[in-house]
């Protein structure tokens, strides 16, 4: 499944409060606390409108393409 350009957007705007738990459920609780702390980081850093972009450029390539997956099965 692809996560298009515009679900990443969509999402950015309106993503579930569970999202880091739910998409990166695979990579145990430690992972998951460090993620939510890293999100929480980029949108005191960002704001609202640039929470999701800077999130996402601070990932790994692994853990964006568990969130590109993520998206893609959100909006599918």
């Amino acid at each position: 499944m692809i996560c298009t350009v515009k679900d990443f957007v969509m999402f950015g705007f309106n993503f579930p409060s569970n999202f880091v738990e739910k998409a990166f459920e695979s990579q145990g609780d430690l992972m998951i606390n460090h993620l939510k702390e890293k999100f929480n980081a980029a949108y005191d850093q960002a704001g609202s409108r640039g929470a999701m972009n800077t999130f996402y450029a601070q990932l790994d390539g692994k853990n964006q393409s568990l969130l590109e997956n993520y998206v893609a099965e959100y909006y599918s």
